[in-house]
């Protein structure tokens, strides 16, 4: 699994990943930089944004699978 990061410095607030994230989960910070937020909706890391960025803004951060014992 994944979790969808912006590189604020690579985010030119153009909106693509915004427009084209089938959470909605994309949404404008007070900075004006598109971020994932948080919701009961969580990214799976589809990578969507990532492609769709024209800007290169978009990582795929990798998340830790927590095992249960």
């Amino acid at each position: 699994s994944y979790k969808a990061i912006t590189i604020l410095e690579n985010c030119q607030s153009c909106g693509t990943c915004v427009k084209y994230c089938p959470l909605n989960i994309r949404k404008f910070n007070s900075e004006n930089k598109a971020i994932t937020i948080n919701s009961d909706k969580s990214c799976g890391g589809c990578s969507v944004c990532f492609h769709r960025c024209p800007n290169n803004a978009i990582l795929l951060n990798p998340i830790k699978k927590q095992h249960v014992k």
